[in-house]
Parts: structure tokens; sequence; C-alpha cells
């Protein structure tokens, strides 16, 4: 009985979840949506100067805002959290009309600007920040101490956004080329951002820390650490690449982080082997300690996982207990997330799926395959199917939480059904080449994986990405009433059109495969009797069902 009534808890859990998620409030389509005042223009630099006073938890600053006309206009839409006051916004010396709605705010330009032409507009604002509730998933700033009782500050901002600390364009689908970033904090802490540090300046009681940019990046991978931080680092150096590998540590933990990073060169050369080269070598690499678990911000990974190995010290699989998770995962993310960029939040998929299928071939390449295959059925076991891995676009709703495992298992099943490891590690090498530094969409990383492999794997893609359900296998077991031997009925189902997928059976310790569809099929196994069924998980995810 309990069986039942928990079925029908989720049967009503995921109804219920549907149905909201189909509900897209108009704060969400102003953060997440398409329209002529944002694609009027698009954005080449930031230069964001801020002062954060961490007693009072508080911003004060501006941003310099540069961008292209791609079509002409009088009105563009810019984004700030409402809690932050707005105190001006200036364009060619003029202050600008300002128009406020929810986070969103419209600025009315003093002139129509033509297509092609280049402009700058500052915004000047202040306000308190957001403190994170569960971060980095409720994102916002995380206010702690370190040992020496000085302020330990964080940020993180995937899932709330840019805005919620600084004014920007809140649109995946469009980077800056570039970025000026300059932070105040009191003299006696150091401020440690994306890209190239370029100094320091000390103003009384305050220091300015000034960090460059030099490749596009997202909004919410522009991110600080505040604190009293040791230093060291060293050369990465291999035949194609040279860059700074720099770690920020508090002070009570140089010792253990100086041998819990002993993993990221290793790791470096994989990564490098599988993708290709680091994508951002001319800002370097950076771990930076953070007061939560950790973020991809690029070139800047915050570390929060307590020097351990695992994933806050817990083993999903045996080979978790030989590597660090985060430093792993979030380093994929400097490939999967932000050199290939989602162009909208249903577009997340790409991000988690592939950053985690990089864990596997992490494992794989340094551990060997049988860890990696103990790794992928840890994947099984905890995919929930409870909606699809992509949903409305431009909506700004919640993925589901299966674009990580599930999604992974989707790369999983196409790289089995290719059957050419050599092939489908080029083929990710070349995504990472064709849409470097750009921005795509589902339809970009399948289509292209698609003629790549000049397979048709639409149908594949539709049941995995699309389709909240997984496929189920189902199969008869019967004697054979002809003669000897048993007759193995099998089909899929829950399933989309033209789905079609090999299914590996062992049968005694003998291993048969089989081309699966949506229609009855049947052979005889010859054997007098039977007396071990397996499916073969390892190459592809799907459900098995005995009728």
């Amino acid at each position: 009985m309990l069986k039942v009534v928990c079925l029908f808890c989720i049967l009503i859990f995921g109804f219920f979840q549907l149905l909201f998620s189909q509900v897209v409030s108009e704060r969400d389509k102003l953060f997440a949506g398409i329209r002529p005042e944002r694609t009027c223009f698009d954005v080449t630099h930031y230069l964001l100067k801020v002062k954060i006073d961490p007693e009072e938890k508080t911003i004060q600053g501006s941003n310099t805002i540069s961008f292209n006309i791609t079509e002409p206009c009088s009105r563009i839409q810019l984004d700030l959290y409402e809690q932050l006051q707005i105190d001006a916004v200036t364009f060619e010396g003029t202050d600008c009309i300002i128009e406020r709605k929810y986070d969103a705010f419209f600025v009315s330009l003093p002139r129509k600007l033509s297509e092609g032409e280049q402009a700058k507009i500052i915004v000047t604002y202040h306000g308190a920040l957001i403190a994170a509730k569960n971060p980095p998933w409720d994102g916002g700033f995380v206010f702690t101490k370190s040992e020496n009782g000085k302020p330990f500050i964080g940020v993180a901002c995937e899932e709330i956004g840019a805005s919620s600390w600084w004014p920007t364009k809140e649109l995946f689908a469009d980077k800056c080329d570039s970025a000026d970033l300059y932070f105040e904090v009191p003299s006696d802490l150091q401020a440690i951002s994306n890209g190239q540090f370029k100094g320091v300046e000390k103003n009384g009681a305050a220091s300015v820390y000034h960090w460059k940019v030099t490749f596009p990046i997202n909004n919410y991978n522009i991110s600080v650490t505040i604190g009293d931080f040791s230093h060291f680092g060293k050369k990465y150096r291999s035949k194609k690449v040279s860059y700074n590998l720099d770690y920020y540590i508090l002070p009570e933990n140089l010792k253990k982080a100086k041998q819990q990073f002993k993993q990221v060169v290793p790791m470096l050369k994989s990564y490098q082997r599988l993708f290709g080269p680091y994508p951002f070598s001319r800002d370097g690499y950076k771990l930076v300690e953070a007061p939560y678990l950790g973020m991809e911000h690029q070139s800047a990974v915050a570390y929060g996982n307590g020097y351990q190995n695992g994933y806050s010290g817990k083993f999903f699989a045996p080979v978790s207990q030989k590597f660090d998770f985060i430093i792993i995962h979030e380093t994929g993310h400097e490939y999967w997330g932000n050199n290939v960029c989602m162009s909208d939040r249903s577009d997340m998929w790409i991000h988690e799926a592939f950053c985690t299928y990089s864990e596997l071939l992490y494992v794989e390449d340094v551990f060997g395959k049988k860890y990696a295959d103990d790794y992928a059925f840890y994947w099984t076991q905890v995919v929930r199917n409870m909606e699809p891995m992509v949903n409305e676009r431009f909506s700004n709703q919640e993925p589901s939480t299966d674009i990580y495992y599930k999604g992974a298992l989707l790369l999983h099943t196409i790289r089995n059904l290719v059957a050419d490891d050599a092939k489908f590690i080029a083929c990710l090498k070349a995504i990472q080449e064709h849409f470097a530094l750009k921005t795509v969409s589902t339809k970009d990383i399948t289509d292209f994986m698609i003629n790549y492999f000049n397979r048709d794997l639409s149908a594949i893609f539709d049941q995995y990405l699309y389709n909240a359900n997984p496929p189920i296998l189902n199969f008869t077991l019967t004697p054979n009433k002809q003669g000897e031997g048993y007759v193995f009925r099998y089909k899929w189902d829950g399933t989309v059109e033209k789905f079609n997928l090999p299914v590996t059976v062992d049968v005694d310790g003998a291993k048969r495969t089989f081309n699966v569809s949506d229609d009855w099929q049947e052979t005889v196994i010859n054997k007098p009797v039977v007396r071990n069924l397996e499916f073969d998980h390892s190459k592809s995810y799907y459900i098995v069902k005995y009728e």
C-alpha cells in the first residue's frame, strides 16, 4: 500500500509542478524576454566601479555600459533589482528619464541612435546587498568572517542574476566582450575577481582593486570575493599554451590548500586532451576560497569544498574518494558554460550535462574505464524524470535538476550509439572550437552533433530533452511453444516517434544486442533454461519493465 501511495504523491507533485511551471510572471518575462529594447543594442564593455561596505552590507558605485547599436532606437532596457536605488542614468552628459518595472528599467535616450553607432551609458546606484539564503543555489552575498575575525565575503548569482548587485543587461545571449572591474574595500582586505590583476590603489582607509577581463564573459560569472587572503601560484606550461595559476586562500587553510590543489595541473592536462587548450589563458586560472561550496566564475573559480575529496566529504561512487568534486566540476564549466555558453536559461542543460559528463571523461582518462562505468551507474540512481530538461524559451523558468545526470546520460547514450570514442571526443573538441566564446541554443548544439556524426539523432534528443518520460523497455520471456528455448519479446514504451535504441542483454553470460523500436519484436533464445537475464545499462539510459 505504501508504494501505491508514494507513486500517487509523485504523480500529483509532478502534475502541479508542471502546472505551475507553465505560469510565467511579468517579472520573468522582463528578466528573460526578447523585445526591441533589448535587441537594438549589443553590449561590448562593462566598466564597473563599486564600493562594498562589509559591515553595513551595502554597495554603491557606477557601471559604464558601452554598446553598439544594431537597430535604430531611442529607448533601451537595462536591469537592476528593485532593492537597489538608481541615482542617475547619463548619456553624453545628459540625465535620462527612466521607467522602472520590477527589476528592469527602461532608459529613454535624449536622441535616436542609428544602426552601427557606438554609445555609452553611465548608471550610478547604491543600496543594500541581498544576503544569500542557500548559496550558490539561492544566490546573493555571503557575509562571514575568517579565523582572524576579518570579513570573508563572496557572491554567487547564477540563479538570481547579476542585476541583483550591479546594473547590467540581464540577457544570457549578450555577453560583454571585455570588462574592467574596480572594487573598493577596507585596506586590510583584498578583493579578488575575474581576469588579470592590474593593481591596487590605496585610498586612505580603503583599497581599490582593479581586475581586467579580456575575454567575453556572461554576467553571472562576474564576481568578487573579499577577505584577508594568502596567495601562492605557479605557471602552467604545455606545448600548446601557458598561463598563470593563482590560488587565493585564507591563511589558516594555506597548508591544506597546497596539498589539495596538487590535483589542478593533472586535471588541466586531462581537460586539454579531452576538450582542447584552456579557453582563457590570457586571464589565467584562479581558485579562490569562498564562503560557500563553489561556482564556475570565469578564470576565478570559487572553491569552498573544505579541502577534501568528494562532494562536501560525501562519496557518490568509489572513485569519488580520489578527487575533489568542486575542483573538477567547476573547472569543467570553464569549457562548458563559460567558453560555450547558453543563450537562454532553457538551454542550461548545455552547461550542466556536458560539464557533468566531463567528470566521467576525467575519471576515465585518469583512473580508468571501470571507475568511469561505476560513475555513470551512480547517475542512473538519481535521475528524477519529473519534467523535460528543456522548458519554454525566454521564460526564465528554472530547469529540472535532470539537466545534470540525465543530461550526462544522454551524452553517454550518444557516445555509445556512435561507437567511436575517438570521434566522440573529436566532436566535443569541435564544439569548443566552433562555438568558442559564443552563446548557443539547444538547436545549435543538437544540429551540430547530428551533422558532425552524420547520423539522425533527432529522436534521441527529443526523447531526453523535451520529454519527461525515460525510455521504458517492455519485455516478456515465455517458453517457446514451437520448440525448445524461450521467446523474448521486446519494445519501447513512452518514447517519441521513431525512437530506436539498441539494447544489450546478457543471457547466462552470453551477450546479445537487439535493435528495439516502439513495435513489438521477438526472437527465440535457444536455451533449455534461462537462469539469468541482465540488461546492460552501461551504454545507454532506460528503464526496464517486465510484463
